[in-house]
């Protein structure tokens, strides 16, 4: 049956709109990383410190917000370790997808506001670090804070064949091409101080920044996004690619195995140089 001039003229312009919105698609998807090239990958980072219940609400509203359209946060923590023995923690750090890290200095808060809690225990909010599940389980054994979908990215880096050792300095160089600060007197310095330094502010930043930007790497190779998929879609089939390494505590491969990665828990900040 044949064609009339109109009907030909309808599915000519319909085809031309879809190549047309899948162009539009595939330029979206790599503005983030053309950009990225150019500026690094940390270029949109915005740093907040959180010192107080209000600050903490107001904060913890805004990644609530930011992870509506992107369901991760990157995840550390800090404390001071005075003549062997471990202080409570006193730094949290937690970084949304769009670049906002909040540095939340629980050494200096009166009362920690439920809503924090509630974001740390969201199943449906991916807390992704090195060491996460170490530091998850600080939190609730120091402020009685439980965190849930806490993810090793040693386990997406093992998974992607990424070559070992898996520390996050290393991990940022190899994977990102980012030189982080892991000098030890940053690492080893005071978090409890009543202000901390702008190289302890971006080093704490960092960390959680970087571990955002490693897990968009990894989880784009475990599982490629369709042109036509919604990032809801791809986000539920990928947290079921994952979910056997959510809150799992990752185990280093045999010393003989190749690529094998370097310490344990013992000394967490020591295998993140």
């Amino acid at each position: 049956m044949g064609f009339t001039d109109r009907e030909r003229t309808i599915a000519a312009t319909v085809a031309v709109v879809g190549v047309g919105t899948a162009a539009v698609l595939v330029a979206l998807c790599n503005k983030r990383k053309i950009i990225q090239r150019f500026r690094g990958p940390l270029y949109d980072q915005t740093i907040r410190v959180v010192t107080n219940a209000e600050e903490c609400q107001q904060i913890v509203g805004t990644l609530r917000n930011h992870c509506r359209d992107y369901r991760i946060l990157g995840f550390d923590c800090e404390w001071v370790t005075e003549k062997g023995k471990r202080h409570p923690v006193a730094l949290l750090q937690l970084a949304s997808h769009q670049g906002l890290c909040a540095l939340i200095r629980l050494c200096q808060m009166k009362r920690i506001p439920p809503e924090l809690g509630e974001l740390l225990n969201d199943p449906g909010i991916l807390k992704v670090g090195i060491g996460a599940i170490e530091d998850a389980q600080l939190l609730r054994s120091d402020y009685n804070l439980k965190v849930e979908s806490a993810l090793d990215l040693r386990h997406l880096a093992e998974r992607c064949r990424v070559p070992g050792p898996y520390g996050m300095a290393r991990l940022a160089e190899k994977s990102l091409g980012l030189q982080l600060d892991k000098h030890w007197r940053v690492r080893a310095s005071d978090w409890e101080a009543l202000e901390l330094s702008e190289r302890q502010l971006k080093y704490a930043a960092n960390d959680a920044h970087v571990a955002v930007e490693l897990f968009r790497m990894y989880a784009d190779r475990v599982l490629r996004c369709g042109i036509f998929t919604t990032r809801k879609k791809w986000f539920d089939s990928l947290m079921t690619e994952i979910e056997c390494f959510l809150d799992q505590r990752y185990k280093d491969p045999p010393k003989s195995q190749k690529g094998a990665t370097s310490g344990g828990k013992n000394g967490k900040k020591k295998l993140l140089d």
